[in-house]
């Protein structure tokens, strides 16, 4: 999942550096890497020739476990959510 190492990179910058709001829990952390992953594969749909590829990068993303992704991304930088969440 290289896509969600760029996109936690840039959520740590927007947070430190560009004055985004810390996210209020995990959960709405892994909510959004969710959908940013879903928006950037379904967004560009029809750059896919093949129906099979999207097919299969859009049920991977269902398999993926976005709160572990979530809990990783705090660990390795706790200001992304809200002081006290990070456990």
């Amino acid at each position: 999942m290289e896509i969600c190492d760029g996109m936690v990179s840039h959520l740590g910058t927007m947070i430190a550096e560009d004055g985004m709001e810390p996210f209020d829990s995990m959960g709405d952390l892994a909510d959004y890497l969710r959908d940013d992953a879903e928006e950037f594969v379904c967004g560009n749909k029809d750059r896919y020739t093949d129906g099979l590829l999207y097919d299969y990068a859009a049920a991977f993303l269902c398999q993926v476990n976005w709160d572990e992704i979530a809990s990783v991304a705090v660990s390795d930088d706790a200001s992304m959510v809200r002081e006290g969440v990070a456990a």
